[in-house]
C-alpha cells in the first residue's frame, strides 16, 4: 500500500475518534434569565436548580421598559430565554405584543391554579402581593379606612401620597378599579387624584418614608413593599419604621387587590426547553417558599406558608384581576 494511502486512512481514524469523543461530551446546558428583581434567595434557587438539573442560570438585572427596548430593538440576536417581573401590568404588557411562547406543561398546569396564568400558556405567576394602604399608627387607627370608596372623601385631601399615574402601583389600582366600577370608575378615579396637593413620589420606598414622617397619613403600596421596608436586618433598618402599619380594603366585601410576580418563556429564546425546566422548578412546593420570601410575597401554591412577616399583618381576603375577566383567590 502507497505511504498517501496510509495517510489518508490516519487522518480518517482521526477525525472519527474526533467525531465520536465529541458526541459523548456532555453538552454544556444553560438558560438567560431577566428580571426586574433579584434577590439572595433567587440565586440560592437557581444554584440548586443547576445542582439537579445541570443547567446554568445566567440572571441579567434589568428594569422592564429597558427589557422591552432591548426585544423590540433586536428579538432575534438577543440572550433572552426567561422573563421574570414583578408585576402583572408588564407581564400583560410583554403578553399582548406577543413576546411569549405558548408552553405546554403538565408541570405548570397541576402547580398553578388557572386564576395564576395565561389561558393559552403564555404566562405564569409565581407569587403574589396585595395592594394595601400604608399609614403611621401615632397618626390613625386601623379602622379609619374600610373600603376604596372611603378614599374620595373631602378629608383625604392633600393628606394621600402615591406615586405617577403610570407607575406600576398605580396602573394595577386603576385597571381594578375600572373592573370593579365599571361606568363609575372614571368618576372615582378623578376624585381620588384631586385628592393630591404635593409632588408625585418616586417608589414605595419614599411613600412609606413619608408616613413614617407624618408627611402624609395615607398612601398606596404593595405589601412586599411594607414587608422589604420593615424587615429586621433590612437597609438602614430603625425601630421607628414599625410605626408603619397597613389596612387592607374591601375586607368585609370583595378583598384587596392583588398584583403577581411572574413572567414566561421568550418567543426567540434559543434555550426554551431549559427555561421551561426552571419556570417547572419555582412553581414546585420545594421553590415556592423560597422564592416568595426573597420577593416577600405569597406563595402561589396554597399549602405553601408564607412569610413569617406576612402572617403578622394579619389574614388578608383578596382578588387578581387579569385582563377583562374577573378572577378570585382567598389567602
Amino acid at each position: 500500500m502507497k505511504r498517501g494511502a496510509f495517510f489518508w486512512i490516519f487522518l480518517w481514524v482521526l477525525v472519527h475518534a474526533c467525531t465520536v469523543n465529541d458526541a459523548r461530551e456532555p453538552r454544556k446546558q444553560y438558560v438567560h434569565v431577566f428580571t426586574d428583581h433579584l434577590s439572595h434567595q433567587d440565586s440560592l434557587l437557581f444554584k440548586k436548580f443547576f445542582r439537579e438539573e445541570k443547567i446554568k442560570v445566567h440572571v441579567h438585572h434589568v428594569q422592564a421598559d429597558s427589557l422591552l427596548e432591548l426585544v423590540k430593538n433586536g428579538k432575534y440576536n438577543s440572550d433572552v430565554d426567561l422573563i421574570l417581573l414583578g408585576d402583572y401590568a408588564k407581564i400583560y404588557q410583554f403578553s399582548s405584543r406577543n413576546l411569549f411562547l405558548h408552553v405546554k406543561s403538565e408541570v405548570l398546569e397541576k402547580n398553578i391554579d388557572p386564576v395564576y396564568r395565561s389561558r393559552h400558556g403564555k404566562w405564569f405567576a409565581l407569587s403574589k402581593s396585595a395592594l394595601v394602604l400604608a399609614y403611621n399608627k401615632k397618626v390613625l387607627t386601623k379602622d379609619t379606612i374600610s373600603g376604596y370608596y372611603d378614599l374620595i372623601h373631602p378629608k383625604w385631601a392633600g393628606k394621600i401620597a402615591f406615586q405617577q399615574p403610570a407607575s406600576p402601583t398605580l396602573v394595577a389600582f386603576n385597571r381594578n378599579i375600572r373592573l370593579l366600577m365599571k361606568s363609575d370608575a372614571d368618576t372615582f378615579l378623578y376624585r381620588f387624584y384631586r385628592q393630591r396637593n404635593a409632588p408625585y413620589v418616586e417608589n414605595d420606598f419614599r411613600l412609606l418614608e413619608k408616613i413614617k414622617r407624618q408627611e402624609a397619613q395615607l398612601a398606596l403600596v404593595k405589601l412586599s413593599a411594607v414587608a422589604e421596608y420593615q424587615l429586621p436586618g433590612g437597609k438602614h433598618f430603625d425601630r421607628s419604621r414599625l410605626d408603619v402599619s397597613v389596612i387592607f380594603p374591601n375586607q368585609r366585601k370583595r378583598g384587596c387587590y392583588f398584583t403577581i410576580t411572574g413572567g414566561g418563556v421568550y418567543r426567540y429564546a434559543k434555550n426554551p426547553m431549559q427555561a421551561q425546566k426552571l419556570l417547572e422548578f419555582l412553581s414546585g412546593k420545594r421553590a415556592q417558599y423560597l422564592f416568595a420570601e426573597g420577593r416577600l410575597e405569597y406563595p402561589i401554591l396554597k399549602d405553601v406558608e408564607a412569610h413569617y412577616l406576612l402572617k403578622s399583618y394579619g389574614k388578608v381576603r383578596g382578588r387578581f384581576y387579569k385582563n377583562k375577566r374577573r378572577s378570585r383567590s382567598n389567602r
